[in-house]
């Protein structure tokens, strides 16, 4: 959304709003419509005008994954764009490319200002560097929780546990004790689908026999979820389950 009406000189604001479900705890993390409020209150369009509002759920880990912040930087290097209006630069970028294009900007004066809900921003030198550290911070703390990540899955897949949702006929479960999760026969269809299987390595039943055995005289039915009930087996499924080497 654009807005026209701006005063010679006056700084022309873009506010931009991120949130991204691949940043660790992210339920934690403040939700898009939580930013705009937050920012409406401590900036209010009486005093800082925006002639654009910009938002999208994308992670900044990764270099030009983000159709509007690439739009915000075309804007800003036209001039469109003078000042941003954003809840952290944590929201801006993650990733050392696009935070150096911020910086630059800032250095050639294509950019005048940084409004932050949760950080404070001058436009010094001092106040440029301090940005850059709070930027590097963010990089690092991605490139961090994706290192974090990989070495848990490398330990579970060392311990021969499945890092995954449980395939059909299996629970992800919980030691009581330990607290460490694992993947646990399903006490209702575990052995109906090993006995499909028994079925066709006997080369008693065709693959679609064995499946109308399992779904129609045996009963078997999906587990249940909030949406619906239990399912008999599709076809899609079961042909995944005979070429999947799990």
């Amino acid at each position: 959304m654009y807005n026209n009406d701006i005063n010679p000189g006056e700084i022309i604001w873009a506010e931009y709003n991120r949130k991204s479900s691949d940043e660790g705890s992210g339920k934690q993390l403040i939700s898009i419509e939580r930013q705009k409020e937050e920012l409406s209150e401590r900036f209010p369009t009486s005093i800082y005008r925006r002639a654009y509002h910009l938002w999208e759920s994308k992670s900044a880990f990764i270099k030009n994954n983000r159709p509007k912040f690439s739009y915000l930087i075309e804007l800003i290097e036209k001039g469109k764009v003078t000042g941003i209006i954003c809840w952290h630069p944590d929201r801006l970028s993650r990733n050392p490319y696009e935070a150096g294009i911020i910086v630059d900007l800032l250095t050639q004066g294509k950019l005048k200002d940084f409004k932050f809900g949760s950080y404070t921003f001058d436009n010094t030198p001092e106040g440029i560097m301090l940005l850059q550290f709070a930027l590097s911070q963010s990089q690092y703390i991605s490139a961090k929780l994706s290192r974090d990540v990989k070495s848990g899955n490398k330990k579970h897949l060392e311990r021969g546990q499945w890092l995954g949702p449980a395939k059909p006929g299996y629970l992800n479960m919980i030691n009581p004790n330990t607290k460490e999760k694992y993947i646990g026969d399903d006490p209702q269809r575990y052995s109906l689908i090993k006995n499909m299987f028994g079925l066709i390595l006997n080369k008693h039943y065709t693959p679609m026999k064995a499946l109308h055995t399992l779904n129609e005289k045996w009963g078997y039915r999906s587990r249940r979820t909030k949406k619906q009930g239990g399912l008999p087996m599709s076809k899609a499924t079961f042909y995944r389950i005979l070429a999947d080497s799990f």
